[in-house]
């Protein structure tokens, strides 16, 4: 008897052991299911808001390149944190005037 009721006890805990994990959040299964995020793309440009002025390196001393008027559509290449904590984006100039003309400048930095 004793025999037969530690077998069950180690049954029941055995069969615990296998079927709980599944509902644990590390075990198999997950019972949330992840957020689907929206990505934007990057056929999509940005506009500027302000007229703003493109450098040539991401320095506020550093030489313009180039004055952008407000709505200007520009895509974003890179983003950089000085060590003051100012924010600065490399962009391209997305615009049929400068694809066509190879004298401006279509890449720079902007202060964000």
């Amino acid at each position: 008897m004793v025999i037969i009721s530690s077998a069950l006890r180690w049954c029941w805990v055995l069969g615990l052991a296998l079927f709980c994990p599944v509902y644990m959040p590390v075990g198999g299964c997950q019972l949330k299911q992840p957020k689907i995020q929206v990505r934007r793309h990057n056929l999509e440009p940005f506009l500027t808001i302000s007229r703003s002025h493109l450098r040539s390196s991401p320095f506020s001393n550093a030489p313009s390149i180039s004055n952008l008027e407000a709505g200007t559509p520009v895509n974003i290449l890179r983003y950089w944190k000085n060590k003051n904590g100012k924010q600065w984006l490399y962009v391209q100039v997305v615009s049929l005037e400068d694809i066509y003309s190879y004298k401006k400048v279509r890449r720079g930095w902007l202060h964000v």
